[in-house]
């Protein structure tokens, strides 16, 4: 058990100014209980980050207290979920949360133990799974909570959701298990991503050996459902992960992508000799909002409903957009060949 910290970071992700300080008022009254670190990135840059992992990085280093709470700006936080995760991280847990990745908290010493953040996913996805992969690996317990009550919009596409996180859904969809690939119910880390990007020295300097013993080992990992438990959890938990590193085969292959259209519906018909997928982001130009994410795999087609009067398209695969179409209308069509990059991982 560690002594309850007096300084303790709160880290208001979001870009938007006036949420994070309806976020910041919905606390007040906690700096008599803690001396507190307020991080606002919203004073530094108004907007969205395409890169959560970015934003996550850039508090970690940026503040000094070794206890951090990181907010999302759709979280609706209150004093007790800060006290709550504060005591979970004194008593035996790396990490705690309240709602997944959206309010939770953790100590710097997790990051000089296994790395940041991985920059490479983008648009909020996967990153979060990556995270938790490296925590099991360090053998380090978790506590996992997704409170629907301190979350109300986490339905991706929500009017509330930022506009500019649906041109970059799934874009790193098939990212993830080029870095993590999956034999059965075991995970092994790949040579396309043998390492983590690490704290700058002076931050590694700082360690604290006593938080590190403090931490239970992972199997004694904990999670509350509050009606809704999340994937991101359950398939981490569910994978044994190895530390053994694979060796990969990359081998080009040509695809063809048909798209076509009538008033009511587009179709996507993917041909390819090796199976793999493309990914199409479909957007609705006149709302900016999601329309639909498409996952077309090798020699299969899909088809989706149209409602609009244009589109904006977005065709990619591990991670990098191969096309982009931003006026697409009903009734048009479209073919695109594309020389893919296809990796096999020996084991």
């Amino acid at each position: 058990m560690l002594e309850r910290p007096n300084d303790i970071a709160i880290c208001f992700i979001g870009g938007d100014s006036q949420r994070t300080e309806e976020q910041i008022n919905a606390l007040s009254g906690i700096e008599n209980i803690f001396n507190i670190e307020w991080s606002k990135r919203s004073d530094k840059l108004e907007g969205y980050y395409p890169s959560y992992s970015q934003a996550v990085n850039e508090a970690v280093i940026e503040t000094e207290s070794e206890f951090m709470i990181l907010i999302n700006p759709q979280a609706n936080p209150k004093i007790e979920d800060i006290e709550l995760i504060i005591s979970e991280l004194c008593n035996g847990y790396a990490y705690s949360s309240v709602v997944s990745f959206g309010l939770w908290g953790i100590t710097k010493e997790v990051f000089r133990r296994i790395g940041m953040f991985d920059e490479r996913f983008l648009g909020g996805e996967y990153e979060d799974n990556d995270f938790l992969i490296r925590m099991q690996q360090l053998d380090a317990a978790i506590s996992w909570r997704w409170n629907l009550d301190r979350y109300p919009h986490w339905i991706f596409g929500s009017a509330d959701m930022p506009t500019l996180k649906s041109q970059y859904r799934g874009l790193t969809k098939t990212l993830y298990p080029m870095k993590w690939h999956q034999v059965g119910s075991s995970l092994y880390r790949t040579d396309l991503f043998p390492t983590e990007k690490q704290p700058p020295k002076w931050f590694l300097e700082n360690k604290r050996h006593d938080i590190y013993r403090s931490w239970k080992p992972w199997r004694e990992s904990k999670r509350e459902d509050n009606g809704f438990v999340g994937d991101i959890f359950e398939e981490v938990m569910s994978k044994i992960v190895k530390d053994e590193i694979l060796t990969s085969e990359k081998r080009n292959v040509q695809a063809t992508l048909e798209i076509t259209s009538d008033d009511s519906s587009i179709n996507f018909k993917s041909t390819c000799d090796i199976p793999t997928e493309l990914q199409v982001i479909v957007t609705d130009q006149n709302t900016k909002q999601l329309t639909q994410y498409v996952s077309v795999a090798s020699n299969t087609w899909r088809s989706m409903q149209l409602n609009a009067a244009w589109y904006d398209l977005r065709i990619q695969h591990n991670g990098r957009i191969l096309a982009h179409d931003n006026f697409f209308k009903p009734g048009e069509s479209r073919t695109y060949q594309f020389g893919l990059d296809i990796y096999n991982f020996l084991h």
